[in-house]
């Protein structure tokens, strides 16, 4: 967390009412990195499914979203 909070990605906030919380949540650098790996994560999975319908036929599309 130390070093999201470093580069920028995480901010935290101390909890008004539990002095023992500290809560965590993504900035806009944060938002935006996420969006791209969840952009490039699904990428990958489509790949891997092209791929695993080449093993078994018919079988990739019930992964597709």
């Amino acid at each position: 967390m130390d070093r999201a909070a470093t580069a920028g990605l995480v901010e935290r906030t101390p909890d008004p009412d539990d002095a023992r919380v500290v809560r965590v949540g993504l900035t806009e650098k944060g938002e935006r990195l996420v969006t791209s790996l969840t952009a490039a994560h699904l990428a990958e999975l489509y790949e891997l499914a092209a791929s695993l319908n080449d093993l078994v036929p018919g079988r990739a599309e019930q992964f597709r979203g």
